[in-house]
């Protein structure tokens, strides 16, 4: 390292700035082109921000998968593939199952059975 970024280390940074600057486009700039328009966006900061936690929270969980499944599986293509067509598969089936449940029944009995898995894995 001659004063910088070490050279094992620059592909990450690029990649990260590549990132940044494409989430950025991709979320600034449909606010401010709706703004435009005389849609409102004052009271969606919330919503915003419980978005991007569940997105960042849904990738952290996807890179634990991917590390503990490439030693199973061995090829990181495949472990990837597996990893992300699974968590996707498994997320629609529960937000189609969330969805019925919520229809059917009141919140407390949908508590419940959300709670259990999260017990079982605690415990």
């Amino acid at each position: 390292m001659q004063g910088g970024i070490p050279k094992d280390w620059m592909h990450l940074v690029v990649v990260a700035m590549v990132s940044v600057f494409f989430a950025l486009i991709f979320l600034l700039l449909p606010i401010l082109k709706t703004r435009k328009e005389n849609h409102e966006w004052e009271n969606m900061a919330g919503d915003i921000v419980y978005f991007a936690c569940l997105g960042c929270g849904f990738i952290l969980i996807e890179i634990v998968f991917i590390q503990l499944f490439s030693k199973l599986i061995g090829f990181p293509t495949h472990t990837l593939v597996v990893v992300i067509s699974t968590m996707r598969v498994c997320a629609g089936i529960g937000s189609a199952y969330s969805k019925r449940l919520l229809e059917k029944s009141s919140s407390h009995t949908f508590i419940l059975p959300s709670l259990l898995p999260t017990w079982l894995l605690l415990c």
